[in-house]
């Protein structure tokens, strides 16, 4: 082997080793973070068991990583290999019944908040709850969005009625009839599970206001349809929103608040307030007919009838004045003579001092009055004689 080969092969061997360094760089990492109680002015929790999770990009469920626990100080630290780059991390803790999740994406400080659990839901409400209306084809979809506020600064773990026995139920009543129905938003960890005409929430309720939004469809094709949404929260404000001015919706409970602008977007707008858990929200969607291009039809053609009729008219005068000119002269001259008085004293009846445009044709329209005036008498001294 040459020097030159040597070298060369020396050469490739110290790339390669550079590149593994670079390679082991990029998939090692840290994760540091702490744990502290939002019950108790963020105090922070020490021997607290941490979970490092991942989830990639096609999984649905969270992928245990590794494990340690939070020192005296409630911080923990986890050095793993990040095999997956599709995938994200985040760091977890279960305290008293519930499980919280890592606030921040920064893997220097994952901050866990975790919350003193309580069963009771006395005090939980709804401040908000939106219910936007659209028709597609024969269906309608519906989007539910609640903000439920818990105002207390205990956590409220909830499952669902095939769970834990002591935890407290929060579900969602669906209309009879509803389809395909979709989560939309929902805080991190939290989930929402259906059973029969039921939603039931799957989570953790937080202090402060906790997001729900899901999606579903009702028949439409009838274009009439009756929704009776059962009030499981105290809501303090209900609003109905539909964006298509076809959709009539009625309400005896609900009150016409007029068009509302959503992100540019322009909708009619109805709302209810201070609805107490338990009672039914009931309302008639219905799609009117548009009537105008109808109207317009039957205008148009009332229209054209009787401009035919007025062109007919016209028509029939005209052969009628024709004739009687032709057969006598004399009365040409006094229609004439009939229109020309009219035309001046149209221009005499006019307000104001009138303009040299209007002196000029008030002369012409007056000269020609005086000619046929001659000729009319004229004619009349010629029936004369003759007789």
């Amino acid at each position: 082997m040459s020097i030159r080969t040597c070298r060369y092969f020396k050469y490739l061997l110290t790339v390669l080793f550079v590149l593994s360094l670079y390679s082991q760089n990029v998939c090692a990492g840290i994760i540091k973070g702490v744990v502290v109680n939002g019950s108790r002015q963020e105090k922070p929790l020490a021997n607290i068991p941490v979970l490092l999770q991942k989830i990639g990009s096609n999984d649905t469920v969270h992928v245990d990583v590794t494990k340690t626990t939070s020192n005296r100080v409630g911080q923990f630290e986890f050095v793993t290999e990040f095999s997956d780059s599709t995938a994200s991390y985040f760091a977890a803790v279960d305290y008293q019944g519930a499980r919280y999740y890592s606030r921040s994406n920064d893997p220097e400080m994952q901050k866990i908040v975790v919350y003193d659990s309580t069963h009771n839901l006395q005090n939980i409400s709804a401040i908000m709850h939106h219910v936007i209306i659209s028709q597609v084809g024969e269906m309608l979809k519906i989007k539910e969005t609640r903000i439920i506020h818990n105002p207390d600064s205990l956590a409220i773990p909830c499952s669902s009625l095939d769970e834990a026995e002591n935890d407290p139920v929060i579900f969602f009543a669906l209309p009879e009839g509803y389809r395909n129905i979709r989560q939309v938003s929902m805080s991190f960890g939290n989930t929402l599970v259906t059973g029969g005409n039921n939603l039931f929430f799957i989570g953790v309720i937080h202090p402060g206001n906790n997001p729900v939004s899901y999606t579903y469809e009702m028949p439409f094709d009838a274009h009439s349809a009756t929704i009776n949404l059962p009030i499981n929260l105290s809501t303090q404000s209900l609003d109905v929103f539909s964006s298509d001015p076809a959709l009539k919706i009625e309400s005896a409970q609900l009150h016409d608040e007029g068009p509302f602008t959503i992100r540019g977007n322009q909708y009619q707008r109805f709302n209810a307030r201070d609805l107490a858990a338990g009672s039914m929200m009931t309302m008639t969607v219905s799609h009117s007919v548009d009537h105008r291009p109808r109207f317009i039809i039957v205008g148009l053609l009332v229209v054209a009838i009787a401009l035919f009729s007025v062109i007919n008219y016209l028509f029939r005068r005209g052969k009628r004045r024709n004739r009687q000119a032709a057969a006598d002269p004399i009365t040409r001259l006094q229609e004439r003579r009939r229109e020309l008085i009219d035309a001046i004293a149209t221009l005499d009846s006019r307000e104001g001092r009138p303009d040299k445009k209007s002196q000029t044709r008030r002369r012409q329209l007056f000269d020609e009055l005086q000619d046929i005036e001659l000729s009319l008498q004229e004619s009349n001294s010629s029936r004369d004689e003759q007789a």
